[in-house]
């Protein structure tokens, strides 16, 4: 990470260009998954830094090339930063916009079926914490209600639960859905 005079640089990652080509359809292999993991190891040294405008930085430039758990660590990771620090205006940052952006149109292409149920609840969970509505990621939870509610636990049931109630954003679908399923209880 370079600091200078205030402003904030994301760690370059030259093994970018190694794994994805433009235009290239890339194929699940050892390679890519090796590629997401040492993304998702950078997100949490920028977390565990608490350096969360060099995350929303690093998620700008990187947001295109993430998979859904590195949206999940990204976007959670911003919203325990922002609750822990406080008074962070993380919403309203230079790099968080265009990295939201980046977000909510892979999910009005490809719709939030291509995220796991965890990965999901961790996204518009961390979204509620850093205090953004994102009536795209709302709105496709409520298409794909059924599915996120069987395939989730209680608690990633209850993170968009909290979310959804935090945001003031619809949810008339997915908690029939809540309603209507049985949990175990243990």
């Amino acid at each position: 990470m370079d600091r200078r005079m205030g402003a904030y640089k994301a760690t370059p990652t030259p093994y970018l260009s190694e794994y994805i080509g433009e235009g290239e359809r890339v194929k699940r292999s050892n390679r890519e998954l090796d590629f997401w993991s040492r993304m998702s190891e950078d997100i949490l040294t920028y977390h565990s830094r608490g350096d969360w405008r060099g995350l929303a930085e690093y998620g700008r430039d990187n947001g295109s090339h993430f998979n859904d758990v590195n949206w999940a660590l990204c976007i959670n990771s911003l919203g325990k930063l922002r609750a822990k620090g406080g008074r962070v205006f993380i919403k309203k940052n230079m790099f968080f916009r265009p990295m939201r952006r980046t977000l909510e149109e892979k999910v009005r292409e490809r719709g939030i079926g291509w995220m796991g149920t965890r990965e999901v609840s961790m996204i518009v969970h961390g979204l509620g914490l850093i205090g953004v509505k994102s009536t795209v990621i709302m709105g496709e939870i409520e298409k794909d209600a059924r599915r996120i509610v069987e395939k989730s636990g209680t608690q990633n049931v209850s993170m968009i639960a909290y979310a959804m109630a935090d945001q003031g954003v619809g949810g008339d679908k997915y908690f029939k859905e809540v309603m209507g399923r049985k949990f175990a209880m243990r």
